[in-house]
């Protein structure tokens, strides 16, 4: 990582993750986050196979010249490498892995800038990962003056890296496959038995969404 801006995210998605292979949807809190909020994106993940933007901080798009949110994020590394970031996305479902992509995009007069985004696998419906974490940012010490004054195009994905913060895993599916859809920090559980089987119920939590510096749907003038 490069950025400071995912190395903040990473820490924070780490220390909230705990021994888990992934902490879950509803454990994110913004709050933790906010001096690099504009900066942050969800994806999720459904039948389509897309990995689209549910939300986009408002510095990405503003930098980038166009909305972002319902994007598929495999759009960001351009026609000839969309399929590299696809297969890195599926392995990041499948198997919980951290993701580092850096993307660069070039003004109408050639002028280049690069950035980084780093993608943090969430759990969140049936135990499965379907929703990401993720932030963007300037590769660099100095964005260029001119940043956010134009729609930045074409695309290309220079680098991708893959990794787990604790190194490969010997059962990383079967922990997430049995990890509780809710961190019991957000919830009290009790135990309810029926007809031999007994099911964990787990009684209040949050369904909150980030909010704070996040764009709605629109275009950047």
């Amino acid at each position: 990582m490069k950025s400071p801006t995912s190395k903040m995210l990473f820490r924070y998605w780490n220390e909230l993750r705990g021994a888990r292979s992934a902490p879950t949807r509803l454990d994110v809190d913004p709050a933790h986050f906010i001096d690099i909020l504009s900066e942050t994106f969800i994806l999720e993940t459904g039948l389509s196979g897309a990995y689209t933007f549910r939300l986009a901080g408002t510095r990405i798009c503003e930098q980038l010249g166009f909305e972002l949110r319902g994007l598929d994020f495999a759009e960001l590394a351009g026609p000839a490498q969309a399929k590299v970031l696809e297969d890195d996305m599926a392995a990041i479902s499948a198997h919980g892995q951290c993701g580092v992509f850096e993307i660069e995009t070039q003004a109408p007069d050639s002028r280049t800038v690069s950035f980084e985004a780093i993608v943090l696998p969430l759990v969140h419906t049936q135990g499965t990962i379907n929703r990401y974490l993720g932030a963007m940012s300037v590769v660099g010490n100095k964005r260029p003056h001119w940043l956010g004054t134009v729609p930045l195009t074409p695309r290309a994905l220079v680098r991708n890296e893959l990794f787990w913060p604790d190194g490969p895993p010997q059962a990383a599916d079967e922990k997430i496959e049995h990890q509780a859809p809710f961190h019991e920090r957000n919830s009290q559980v009790r135990i309810v038995h029926h007809d031999r089987r007994h099911f964990r119920v787990f009684e209040g939590g949050r369904s909150s969404e980030m909010a704070v510096g996040l764009r709605a749907p629109g275009v950047v003038k």
